[in-house]
């Protein structure tokens, strides 16, 4: 899929001839639409290195046995492997952006979503610390174990799963009584703001009372506290605190999670603890990993030129802007593909922006930039947009852009 942001160019997924140019009607582009998005992974494995998609480590459905046992991907090879989806019916779930946590719960509220193979079809898309889920008054036991659905459905079908949801929580609803004390603690400094996180990660670390008695006094009254606090039991009260944030007061949370979360077990990062943290901190995105992912084969000083500034302006960005530039190229938040492919276009003026698809993933980039300056300013004013649409345009014919 493409974002717009991107020039209008012609498309290769249209009924156009040399002779005689055939518009599409709405109908007609949104069944081919379908059929392109249904057939694109074959469809660019077939075209080879002009569209990289991801290998074993992008992590495609886990649907059937040959899935199963690629030798690089999210299930262990001689793990159980979910039952073969060829002869299980189809079922397309439709989502609004501004309302896709309700709508979601709604749909797998049915249990026989757990039966189907699942497509979605986002109506309106556009792209945080640990967190834990919280009481809400329209949620229940039924709400709660839809978002269970979710969580397995997820990652079977596409390998996501979402790093904020804390990894103490997480553990504990896998295994129980066995999440250490560190862990607990360490998730809890995340789930604070960072200043709060900055202001107890000192006090831990100096296990000691801190000398702002007011702001410690506050912070043991927001999580509401009534010991009296002492370097001798500073750290089991923070440790208190952190089991009752993580775990005591999402209870019917956990209970409502648990029996559909044991079912990643039979998965090699839901294993054990330690398998766990090491599937977070591989999915987790930073500087150094995006940047390994970008491949490119410039052909000439331009485009060497461009894929160098496209480098520098990813080194420059701090976390929430390198999330962002992530949904843009892999309309991801996490890092389950090896390689972004980095193409070149010369489009001049108006049109000369950058291209993101997400299919691949594949960006491709003017190589007409004279210096960094031009690329940061383009990619910037995309990265910075709350809302990117799908880029369907129209050139004296009506087009798909992928």
């Amino acid at each position: 899929m493409s974002f717009l942001g991107s020039p209008m160019r012609e498309s290769p997924y249209t009924t156009e001839t040399p002779e005689t140019p055939v518009p599409l009607t709405m109908d007609e582009i949104r069944s081919r639409r379908v059929a392109v998005l249904s057939n694109s992974v074959a469809e660019i494995e077939a075209e080879g290195s002009r569209c990289n998609v991801a290998d074993e480590t992008s992590y495609p459905r886990l649907t059937n046995e040959e899935n199963c046992n690629l030798d690089q991907g999210p299930v262990e090879q001689n793990c159980p492997c979910p039952s073969s989806s060829e002869n299980l019916p189809e079922r397309v779930l439709s989502v609004h952006r501004s309302s896709i946590r309700t709508e979601l719960i709604e749909h797998f509220k049915d249990p026989s979503v757990m039966n189907c193979n699942i497509d979605f079809k986002l109506i309106n898309g556009k792209g945080e610390r640990e967190r834990v889920p919280f009481v809400r008054h329209d949620h229940f036991v039924e709400e709660w174990e839809a978002v269970g659905r979710i969580l397995v459905i997820g990652f079977v079908s596409v390998s996501y799963f979402p790093t904020f949801l804390s990894k103490a929580f997480l553990c504990y609803c896998l295994f129980g009584n066995q999440v250490p004390d560190s862990m607990f603690v360490d998730s809890f400094s995340k789930y604070l703001s960072p200043v709060e996180e900055e202001f107890i990660v000192d006090i831990i670390r100096k296990n000691q009372l801190p000398d702002d008695e007011d702001e410690f006094t506050d912070f043991l009254e927001r999580f509401k506290c009534r010991r009296v606090v002492t370097t001798e039991n500073l750290s089991q009260v923070i440790l208190e605190i952190s089991k009752q944030e993580l775990v005591q007061k999402p209870h019917l949370m956990i209970s409502s999670l648990q029996p559909f979360v044991q079912q990643l077990k039979q998965y090699l990062q839901f294993q054990t603890i330690s398998a766990v943290e090491g599937f977070y901190d591989s999915l987790k995105p930073t500087t150094k990993k995006v940047l390994s992912c970008l491949t490119s084969n410039p052909q000439n000083e331009g485009e060497r030129d461009a894929f160098k500034f496209l480098q520098r302006f990813v080194r420059g960005l701090e976390m929430p802007k390198l999330l962002q530039f992530l949904r843009f190229t892999t309309a991801l938040d996490i890092i389950i593909y090896k390689k972004i492919e980095v193409t070149f276009i010369k489009y001049e003026g108006f049109s000369a922006r950058p291209i993101a698809h997400t299919c691949g993933p594949l960006l491709e980039i003017p190589s007409t930039y004279t210096n960094y300056v031009e690329l940061r300013k383009d990619l910037t004013n995309i990265l910075n947009r709350e809302l990117w649409e799908m880029d369907i345009f129209e050139r004296n014919f009506i087009g798909l852009g992928f």
